[in-house]
């Protein structure tokens, strides 16, 4: 229930302020509103959870655990790439500013976006149908209905597993430590006064030093939420085994949580996300805005 709430309080006010932000590129704000997005559709998923919490059954049906198990999996799916391909954006901006705003612009942003939700939906239902009806089942450990971690699809687990999470994580990382390079690169160039914007690589702004921290982070946040689930269920998937069904419930939860991390991290580094959102917190007050704007110029709230 917490991570549900937590999930869809966070990034419902998270998508108005990245529309509204305008400190960030057009092109970064696709990524991260269809970051936001499909997780706000994974806390949506994980309202379901909350009756079979309480009844530890599954009181929706086989068809509608169908649909949970398995947009759970594209949703998360989606979260992940979609970090990934902000992750590329930011590494492109800064390791080649010169050609950013030809090789990246708002109409490719746009097709990635939609490709990766296509690709993402089609390959994960593709998946289920090919494994047959037990593709997805109630897992009472978990409270929940899931499409992936039944130890008889070990191929189709690994598969999974290095697809959406391990090789989507290590690029990301692999990206920001590249990006690190270049930080120092700058850094020794502006030590020694001999930085020109005539050797390919000008001197990068505060603000988009900022944004890389604020997204490695985001990175960080979501190899510390997904590495426990890897962990476990590589291990289930190649040994062909259960594990502690509390273990289980732990790392799937976790990773699931990652959800409404990114609204926080947001708020927390960045100041301009920060003003936006008390702006559209405020604008919800109905008392407030009788404040700032009063009725036949009376000052004072009318009650």
């Amino acid at each position: 229930m917490f991570c549900a709430f937590m999930t869809i309080g966070g990034n419902i006010p998270s998508i108005v302020v990245l529309y509204r932000l305008r400190s960030v590129s057009e092109v970064t704000k696709i990524f991260l509103i269809s970051l936001a997005f499909a997780d706000l559709f994974v806390g949506l998923q994980c309202m379901f959870s909350i009756i079979p919490a309480i009844t530890s059954s599954w009181p929706y049906g086989d068809g509608l655990c169908m649909v949970i198990g398995l947009s759970g999996s594209i949703f998360c799916g989606i979260s992940l790439l979609s970090l990934l391909s902000v992750s590329v954006d930011r590494y492109i901006a800064i390791s080649k500013p010169l050609h950013y705003i030809l090789l990246v612009t708002k109409k490719r942003a746009l097709f990635a976006v939609t490709f990766i939700w296509i690709f993402t939906f089609i390959l994960i239902t593709l998946s289920s149908i090919l494994k047959g009806k037990q593709s997805v089942f109630y897992n009472p450990n978990l409270c929940k209905c899931i499409a992936w971690g039944d130890v008889k699809f070990k191929t189709f687990n690994i598969i999974t597993l290095f697809a959406f999470i391990m090789v989507p994580g290590l690029l990301m990382i692999l990206l920001y430590i590249r990006l690190f390079f270049i930080s120092r690169k700058h850094i020794r160039k502006i030590t020694e006064l001999t930085v020109s914007s005539n050797n390919g690589i000008p001197i990068v702004s505060k603000k988009e030093w900022k944004a890389i921290k604020t997204l490695f982070i985001v990175t960080g946040a979501f190899n510390i939420a997904y590495l426990p689930f890897l962990i476990v269920h590589s291990y289930m998937a190649i040994a062909k085994t259960t594990v502690n069904g509390g273990v289980q419930f732990f790392v799937l939860w976790l990773a699931l949580s990652n959800s409404w991390w990114n609204p926080l991290i947001y708020l927390a580094t960045n100041r301009a996300y920060r003003k936006n959102a008390l702006q559209v917190m405020k604008s919800m007050l109905p008392c407030y805005k009788n404040d700032i704007h009063p009725i036949n110029g009376d000052s004072d709230i009318n009650t």
